[in-house]
């Protein structure tokens, strides 16, 4: 969905204010968070220093010295940023997670992007696109391979169409123009027909829907 109907797209970049009195996560705890994450990337790192650091040239005087100096410094550095994170974690459980909003300094506020509206689209996309799904499964048993059949459905929609009320047989006739190639319109023809046997209604009308393509017979190869 988020590849073929934007799902997690804006279509609108309007501001609201925020309810005063709900709970957001406190810029103090955030902060103290991403301090003691950064602190244990850096333990890690080190603790893997010392871990890989041996002594690999002759046992000299010399040599042994300075292994045992960088094997001190970051035995040292280590315990440090041990103590360092233990203080953060203490500094963390005296703080509230969650704030009011209200409470919040200015700077630290921030404005609500309006959601009603991108809900109801959100809607109607999860809708087109349960439809479309639908529909896929339908030409599943006609079709072997599943991303062939999205393909057809979403050729479908990209297609033209006629729509004409019969208010005289109770129909309104949808007639897709043809595919782009005779076995997609046998396919869809084959849609079409179970599509049709439904018998639904088109919403708010007494006129049933009536699916066909454009001259089956001189394009899709064979009658149906």
């Amino acid at each position: 969905m988020m590849q073929h109907y934007g799902i997690d797209r804006l279509i609108d970049y309007t501001v609201v204010k925020m309810d005063e009195t709900i709970k957001v996560v406190s810029p103090v705890y955030r902060q103290i968070e991403n301090q003691i994450r950064s602190e244990n990337a850096k333990l890690s790192r080190k603790t893997k220093e010392y871990g890989e650091l041996i002594l690999e040239t002759e046992i000299e005087q010399e040599n042994v010295q300075k292994y045992a100096k960088e094997k001190s410094e970051l035995k040292e550095t280590i315990d440090s940023l041990k103590q360092k994170i233990e203080t953060l974690k203490a500094k963390k459980k005296k703080v509230d997670k969650h704030v009011s909003f209200c409470e919040l300094s200015e700077s630290d506020q921030f404005k609500n992007l309006k959601s009603s509206g991108k809900q109801f689209i959100d809607t109607i996309k999860m809708i087109a696109y349960r439809a479309e799904t639908s529909m896929v499964n339908i030409l599943g048993d006609y079709v072997l391979k599943k991303d062939e059949a999205r393909s057809i459905v979403r050729q479908i929609f990209t297609t033209d169409a006629d729509m004409e009320p019969d208010h005289k047989n109770g129909l309104l006739k949808v007639t897709l123009h043809n595919m782009t190639t005779p076995r997609n319109n046998r396919y869809v023809a084959k849609l079409c027909a179970i599509l049709n046997d439904s018998e639904t209604l088109f919403p708010g009308t007494n006129l049933r829907l009536f699916y066909d393509l454009v001259s089956i017979k001189n394009h899709a190869g064979k009658e149906f």
